[in-house]
């Protein structure tokens, strides 16, 4: 069995990954499957990143919604067509609420 004390959030396993925080309607869609377009992002600060990196979302009350790989760098998202893919979900993850 394993302690409870040795168990670390998902979040902690993941410290590398830059965070983008998001309100609670955008963490419903994303667990009803959306894969996020570049209008989306215009309202959230998105950290600096390249394509092809990964990044976290998180909702209002700090937990992991999913994880994704930018398609493009940050830099380029308000240059892009607004219905544009701009990241890949590549995992959804529940919270108990």
């Amino acid at each position: 069995n394993i302690a409870p004390e040795h168990i670390i959030s998902l979040v902690d396993a993941l410290p590398s990954f830059p965070s983008m925080y998001i309100d609670h309607a955008f963490a419903k869609k994303l667990r009803e499957g959306y894969q996020p377009i570049g209008e989306i992002f215009r309202k959230y600060h998105i950290p600096s990143l390249a394509e092809g990196d990964m990044i976290k979302f998180m909702d209002d009350d700090n937990n992991l919604v999913s994880i994704a790989k930018m398609l493009y760098a940050s830099d380029q998202i308000n240059t892009l067509d607004d219905k544009r893919q701009v990241v890949k979900i590549l995992r959804i993850f529940n919270s108990d609420k």
